[in-house]
């Protein structure tokens, strides 16, 4: 184990999730919380760690034409021992974007989220995605419909840390373990 300042932990915490979050984040900006430090995967070849919820993104293509839309592809691995239920609401897993969750920045400035924000009534049963033992789920995201990513240059995107509620209310945090992939736009 290594003490770092700026790691993700999967974890089960039954709390509501903005407490989670304030201590989450709290005890890594003081770098109180200790991780292994995740091996950096070859880009388009996901990781799936053992014993871990985790996720990463890779790019569809790394080198666009002009009209070419930036699409990368999220990829969210159950490698824990048991099933589990998430909801996939305001995650890279629904068919379009309901939230901010990625950083998008093109040679060096950053460019504002553009796509709708849901809020939503309690879940239902029905809302939660099973994800069995050793099972991937995995979801193409184009940015190009949230990010105004029309300009050329080099693009980095960052996965925003994910939060996952299951379906007994605790929540999941994945190990996040490609957080960022380079697009370049001719």
């Amino acid at each position: 184990m290594k003490l770092i300042s700026n790691c993700r932990v999967a974890h089960k915490i039954a709390l509501p999730g903005c407490v989670v979050g304030l201590i989450a984040c709290g005890l890594m900006a003081c770098g109180l919380i200790a991780c292994k430090v995740m091996p950096t995967a070859e880009a388009g070849e996901e990781k799936m760690l053992a014993g871990e919820l985790s996720v990463g993104i890779w790019p569809v293509e790394s080198q666009l034409q002009a009209d070419d839309p930036m699409m990368v592809l999220f990829v969210l691995s159950n490698g824990t021992e048991e099933s589990i239920e998430i909801l996939p609401w305001g995650t890279p897993l629904e068919s379009k974007l309901t939230a901010d969750r990625f950083i998008v920045s093109v040679d060096g400035q950053v460019i504002p989220y553009g796509g709708r924000i849901v809020k939503r009534a309690a879940p239902t049963s029905e809302d939660y995605l099973t994800i069995a033992v050793g099972e991937k789920k995995e979801a193409v995201v184009s940015l190009s419909d949230d990010y105004d990513v029309s300009a050329a240059g080099e693009y980095e995107i960052v996965l925003k840390e994910l939060l996952f509620q299951d379906s007994q209310s605790s929540f999941l945090t994945p190990v996040i373990v490609e957080p960022m992939v380079t697009i370049t736009r001719q």
